[in-house]
This record gives C-alpha cells, structure tokens and sequence, in this order.
C-alpha cells in the first residue's frame, strides 16, 4: 500500500504572502507600467473630475496666466485701467501684468496651454517621476525594492492631487529625482562625465522651477556626494566631475537672472519679491515656536498624506545596517534638510493638498519605504497591503473634500455660466470660500464676456466709466448658506 506523506494545506495567508514576493521579483515590465499607468489615469480623473480642471488656489492660476503669456511669447501685458480693481493675488498689477513666480514652471505648462489641454502636463509629469523612480531604485538598489517602491505610490493621495494641480510641485519632483538618480550614479561611477551634466542640468531645471528647492537639495546632494567620495578617496575625480556639473547649473541660474532683469529692471530682484517684498528667507524670522510648530505640522500631515512614511523613515535611521548605507542617508538627508529649510520661510497649511513645500522630497520617502518593506522578507505583503489600504482610504476622504471644494469656490463662475450673463462686468463684494483677491481672473486680455472686480465702493464708477458698454453686477457670498447672489448694479 502506497502512502502519500500528508502535507498541511497552505494557508490564505501563506499564499498571499508567496503571490507578493513573487510580485516583487518580477521582471516583467507589467508591474511597472501597471502602476504608473494606475496613477496617470487617477491623476487625469481628479484633473477633470473631482477639480473640474480648475486652478484651485491663486498660486495655480498664476501659474496659469503666466504660461498664457509665454505661449503667445510675451512676459507681460499692460495692466488694465483702472489696475485697482483688477489686483488678483500673486500677480504684480503695477503698469505690467504677470505672475510673480519663476519661469521654469510656466514654460513648461505654455505647452499645454497652447495645445488647449493644460490639466493634461501635470498628470504626464507625475508618471515620468515614478519612472524615474523606479529606474533609479533598480538601479541602485534592487529589483524588489524598486518594486516595492512603486507600489507604495499607488493611489498615494499626495501624488494624485498634486499631479492633478496647477502646482509646480510634480515638475520640480521630476527635475529632482533626476539629480538624486545622477548622485547615485556619480558615486558608482566617479570617472564618467554624463552623470554629472544630467546631475547639474536637472538642479539648473528645479532651480528655474522652484529655486528654494533647488538650493536646499541640490546642497543636500552635493554635500553627500563630496562626503561619500571623500570616505573612498575619489574625492579627486568627483571634483572634476561636479566642476563639469557646473556648467548646465549655470545655464539654468543665468535663464533666470535674465528673466528677472527684463521683468523688473535687475537680476537680483526676482517678480516674487516686486509682488511681496518682505516674503524672503529669514532665520526663525517666525519665532521659535511658530517655526518648529509650522515644520512639526507639516511632518505630521507628511505621514498622513503618505501613509506611515515617517514611520519608516524612522525605522530606516534607527536600524545600524540601513543608517549606515549610503543610498539610505541621501534619501533622509534630503528629507530632513527640505524639512529644516523652512524654519527659513512660513509655510503654513493654506490652500494646498497636503503640505506640498515637502512634496520634492516625496520620492525619497517612497523609497525608503520600499526599502524598509522588502527587510520583510517572508511577511512583505503585510506592509504593502497597509499601505495600499490607507493610500485608497485617503484618496477618497480627500478627493470628496476638494470636489465639495471646488463646486463652492467656483460658485461666482458658475452662477455666471447659469445667468447666461454676456458683456457684463461683476463687482466682487466678497469672496466665495477664496478671499475676492483670488477671484479676479480675467486672463491677459481682458476681453472675456464677462469680467470680475473687486468692489471698490465709492469708485465703482471710475471701472463702469472705463467699460461704458457692460451691464454691471455685484457678487454677494452667503457663507453660512454656502452660496452666492448676483444683483444688477444702477448705473
């Protein structure tokens, strides 16, 4: 008689966990392309559903009119008459009409304003990071960290939202992956040169983009770069090569000097400071208090809107074998470093999806986390899946919030859009759930059917006087009601 030896069947559990480390060493290029093409779809249906393709704060339609300007190649128009009523937040209104903010970001989104799809440029810049990503984690990690990385993005709220914006979040991410991944290369291969142009390239691009970023990483990077270099001895040839990273550094800062100079006369005063001159770093110019309360918010939020990144983080600093690795001490020291630079500038929560001043260094927290999820080994799947449930639960919460959000601050457009109103001017008495300052926007020329004011009570009539052929309208928020009213205005 022939006896089988019994075998106890595999649990649900075991099989999950066997499905997932086969997941993580995959090579096939499925799993990537799934995922990213996972975030790329959220990001275009948050783009065009949940926020109706709406620049959603100040900041993003400033972006947006700048980048107006660039595609008709134009750095400004003349401010319309009387400019006082037309002020509009983050754009300086005094005889020439821009956005405030630097080039790097407006450039890139003119493309998509001239092509008709601008909510299109961010969603396709937030993929290529995660490749980048990716990339750089198989590189100079492994495969089932690169893998595990990704993974973590998936759905990651942070991601999504910022991705669907106007921000210039997801372009400075992209440029700075790009110099972090030229780091990593450039200790693994001191000799060559290419890493270190890409290296130099990608900080002149963020620079152009967000140009407190630039310096606070870039620093981080280098910094690590000549430090590791100097513990192997090949300091020698990395000062050759980051001398070479010089130069594409340096075509970047020059764009920008020579921006400002033809904006406001001289390269060293930027539109940033013409609109808001006191806005400038300042050491814990915010007390001590204020300072380390605004960074420990930030933190906190951090490690909500990328669920339990923190916590890893942590985990990968007290750890002897992680704390010491190199790759691992660039990711943290990027993180801490971002997070620090703002005991320079206030960074208070604001209108924004999650505290996106940290956002730049999302990518480094991604992969720690990977990191730190494949020491796992047998039981990875259950960090994974962790993390998978609270980037769903998240996106969720968040996407409701903002949709109720936008439905209510695009609550003059829409009563305009309901009113059918044509050559109409509308008096801005007061805000919806923006200040009225945010709600001025009327594109560069001025021309639209219908234009927002702000109410300027006695000299209202100066603005009919100057637009003689337009019905006018006052605009009136009942908060507590959470609608808006518009009445015709006697002339």
């Amino acid at each position: 008689m022939n006896c089988t030896p019994w075998r106890r069947p595999s649990s649900a559990l075991e099989t999950l966990l066997g499905v997932a480390r086969s997941v993580l060493r995959t090579k096939s290029p499925v799993l990537p392309l799934a995922v990213i093409g996972l975030n790329l779809g959220l990001a275009l249906f948050t783009a065009l559903v949940t926020l109706r393709a709406f620049p959603n704060s100040g900041d993003e339609y400033a972006y947006l009119l700048s980048a107006q300007l660039f595609a008709e190649g134009r750095l400004s128009v003349p401010s319309p008459e009387p400019r006082e009523f037309f002020n509009l937040y983050h754009v300086v209104n005094d005889g020439r009409y821009y956005g405030k903010y630097p080039p790097g970001w407006p450039l890139i989104l003119a493309a998509g304003v001239a092509s008709g799809t601008p909510w299109l440029v961010n969603p396709i810049l937030g993929a290529l990071a995660l490749l980048v990503v990716h990339r750089m984690t198989l590189r100079s990690f492994s495969r089932e960290t690169a893998n595990a990385t990704l993974l973590a993005t998936a759905a990651n709220p942070f991601l999504i939202l910022n991705s669907a914006s106007y921000f210039s979040h997801p372009a400075c991410l992209l440029a700075i992956s790009l110099a972090a991944a030229a780091a990593f290369r450039c200790l693994e291969a001191p000799a060559r040169r290419a890493p270190y142009l890409v290296l130099g390239g990608a900080l002149g691009a963020a620079f152009l983009i967000r140009p407190f970023t630039s310096v606070v990483l870039g620093t981080a990077c280098v910094g690590w770069l000549v430090g590791s270099a100097a513990s192997t001895r090949r300091l020698g040839a990395v000062a050759k090569g980051l001398a070479l990273a010089l130069a594409p550094l340096m075509l970047g800062v020059a764009v920008f000097l020579a921006y400002d100079a033809l904006q406001t006369g001289h390269p060293l005063r930027q539109p940033f400071l013409v609109y808001d001159p006191s806005n400038r770093p300042f050491l814990l110019r915010w007390g001590w208090r204020e300072a380390l309360g605004t960074n420990a918010d930030a933190l906190v939020r951090l490690n909500l809107w990328i669920p339990l990144s923190l916590v890893f983080a942590i985990a990968a600093g007290v750890r002897r074998d992680t704390r010491r690795d190199p790759r691992v001490v660039l990711l943290l020291a990027c993180v801490a470093s971002m997070s620090s630079a703002y005991l320079f500038f206030h960074s208070g929560s604001g209108n924004q999806y999650g505290p996106r001043y940290l956002y730049e260094v999302s990518f480094a927290l991604f992969i720690v986390m990977g990191f730190v999820t494949t020491l796992w080994k047998r039981y990875v799947a259950v960090p994974l899946l962790l993390i998978a449930g609270l980037n769903v639960a998240a996106l969720v919460d968040r996407s409701v919030y903002h949709a109720a959000q936008v439905r209510e601050r695009m609550s003059v457009y829409s009563l305009v859009e309901e009113r059918g109103l044509s050559d109409a001017v509308v008096f801005l008495r007061s805000g919806s759930a923006m200040p009225r300052e945010d709600m001025t926007r009327n594109g560069i020329h001025f021309d639209a059917p219908v234009l927002y004011v702000l109410d300027l009570g006695e000299r209202n009539g100066e603005l009919l006087r100057a637009f003689p052929d337009r019905r006018a309208y006052v605009y009136d928020y009942d908060g507590g009601a959470g609608r808006g009213s518009l009445t015709p205005l006697a002339r």
